[in-house]
């Protein structure tokens, strides 16, 4: 049996289903032990019980650390059965977050500094990093694959009103194409310009 060809099969449909409501977990599609990285890209949200087969089926394709990870959730939660897993996965979460919203939370009240924010961010970058000059492990197709599955999905009203308000008031560094002159927004001139400019020149 390819449980290589059964995972990515598994993974691309949960991308179609991504609306699900109710209870849900981070999964990363190519686990950070075998080089996968933080990037929205590698990262799915699946319910509890698809979230406990999957990691079955790459304990099955790769063995070594993926045995440890789901030999880790069998024997936390007590089970081989991925539903009763899912099952406990939801009413576990449901209590942590009674137990630490609100004044129960030991950081009710409080933030960091201004020292203390740079130094967390310092510590994320470069080879600090974690997932620092990794790639991916899928094969080009199945990158494809997955991009297709993300395209058409469109932001709420009110996401799109958070994202406004994150933004408002923050300085956007302006860059020049070298090959047209043009000046503009970082993202969008690396997006429609430089190499696309370059071809043409």
């Amino acid at each position: 049996m390819n449980y290589s060809i059964i995972y990515e099969n598994f993974i691309l449909d949960r991308m179609e289903k991504q609306d699900f409501v109710g209870y849900g977990e981070k999964h990363h599609i190519v686990p950070r032990s075998l080089g996968g990285t933080d990037d929205k890209e590698n990262i799915i949200r699946l319910a509890g019980s698809d979230h406990f087969f999957a990691h079955r089926l790459l304990a099955k394709i790769h063995g070594g650390k993926m045995l440890q990870a789901i030999n880790i959730m069998i024997n936390q939660y007590n089970t081989l059965n991925r539903f009763s897993f899912g099952h406990f996965r939801e009413e576990y979460a449901k209590y942590m977050r009674e137990f630490h919203s609100g004044e129960n939370n030991s950081f009710y009240g409080k933030t960091h500094d201004k020292e203390t924010r740079l130094k967390i961010g310092r510590n994320q970058k470069g080879t600090n990093n974690a997932n620092y000059g990794k790639k991916h492990i899928f094969s080009e197709q199945a990158k494809i694959n997955m991009s297709n599955a993300h395209k058409g999905n469109k932001h709420s009203e009110e996401t799109k009103k958070k994202m406004s308000e994150w933004q408002r008031g923050k300085k956007k560094p302006k860059v020049k194409c070298p090959y047209c002159g043009l000046i503009g927004s970082n993202s969008n001139m690396k997006r429609y310009h430089f190499e696309k400019c370059k071809k043409i020149a």
